[in-house]
Order: C-alpha cells, then sequence, then structure tokens
C-alpha cells in the first residue's frame, strides 16, 4: 500500500495549521463574535435612537405612568422597562408607576420630548440599553445617558 503525500502551496498550508492550531479564529471575511455582538447591540441602539426621533402627536389626560408608557411601548414597538427600586432608593417613591401622569395635546414632536415631558413629573429620566429603554431616577439617567435626541 502506497502512502500519498499532498503538496499545498506555502500561504494554503499555513491556513491550513493556523485553523487547526487555533480553532477559535475567525474565517476570512467572518467577524469575531464579540465584535458581531457589538455591532448587535449598535444596530438595536440604532433603532431605539431612530425612534425616539420619531415625530409623534400624543395627548394624555391624568393617568398613571403605568398606562403612559404601557401606551407609549405598545404603539411606538418599544420595550420600556421601569426600575421601581431606584426610584425607592434615590427619590423615596415606593410606586413609581402608579404616580399620575398628564400632558396637553403635544403634535409633531420627538417621541423623546413626550417621554422627557412625562417622566420629568415622576422626576425621572430614561437611559437607551442594548434593546430596551429603561426608565430611572433622572441622576441617574443623566450619568448614564451621553446622548438625547
Amino acid at each position: 500500500m502506497s502512502r500519498r503525500c499532498v503538496l499545498l502551496p506555502v500561504p494554503v498550508l499555513v491556513l491550513v495549521l493556523l485553523a487547526w492550531a487555533f480553532p477559535g479564529l475567525p474565517a476570512e471575511g467572518q467577524m469575531p463574535r464579540a465584535e458581531r455582538q457589538e455591532v448587535a447591540a449598535d444596530n438595536a441602539d440604532n433603532a431605539c435612537r431612530d425612534k425616539l426621533a420619531q415625530r409623534v402627536t400624543v395627548e394624555f389626560t391624568e393617568a398613571p405612568l403605568r398606562e403612559a408608557l404601557a401606551f407609549l411601548g405598545t404603539t411606538y414597538k418599544m420595550t420600556i422597562l421601569v426600575d421601581g427600586e431606584a426610584f425607592k432608593e434615590d427619590l423615596m417613591i415606593q410606586e413609581v408607576e402608579a404616580q399620575p401622569v398628564k400632558l396637553p395635546k403635544l403634535t409633531d414632536v420627538k417621541l423623546s420630548t413626550v417621554l422627557k415631558q412625562l417622566l420629568r413629573q415622576v422626576q425621572g429620566g430614561y437611559v437607551i440599553r442594548d434593546d430596551y429603554l429603561e426608565i430611572t431616577p433622572a441622576n441617574r439617567a443623566s450619568l448614564d445617558q451621553p446622548w438625547s435626541p
């Protein structure tokens, strides 16, 4: 029985050896996993920013913050989460979502403006997270939020 020896050009041989020695290296043209996750987070972040920059018309008669946020989240397809513990710790507001809020009719304003006007009534702000909007006390939001639409 004879053995065959395959001769490969040096660059191909180097790539084969690297792939064998370091299986975690990305293939040519492929982004490393950490970079893919970062790009995905940036895309989600940008999608959230785009939604916050869109022009809307809304009006809220007196209603709990919970209902106003639920309406905005459903209408504009955004996940909005409230950090109730932060409001308890920082502002001694036990149930911030039960706090009444209201807005006169706002026409052709950014969604971010609507949120700011609602949240100002409970001393709140928002932070854009990877795939949701976090409602938190204004002091925490300003520390965490370098950008505002």
